[in-house]
């Protein structure tokens, strides 16, 4: 997930750095909410993942 993620920005001419920042802090966030809406963070898989990312950022939900 998080390299797809790293990737989308950077096709996107977002610089490498920046790219890798904010990949891993949405990650993380969603990661947080995904353990949260799962119970446990030993619970969360990657499709626990992106589920969270989709809810929590509408702007990322590519089934607009």
């Amino acid at each position: 997930v998080l390299a797809g993620m790293i990737a989308a920005l950077r096709a996107q001419h977002v610089s490498a750095p920046e790219a890798a920042a904010a990949a891993a802090y949405v990650h993380g966030l969603a990661g947080l909410k995904a353990a949260q809406i799962m119970g446990s963070e030993r619970a969360v898989c990657a499709s626990d993942v992106i589920s969270a990312i989709r809810l929590r950022w509408p702007l990322f939900n590519a089934e607009r």
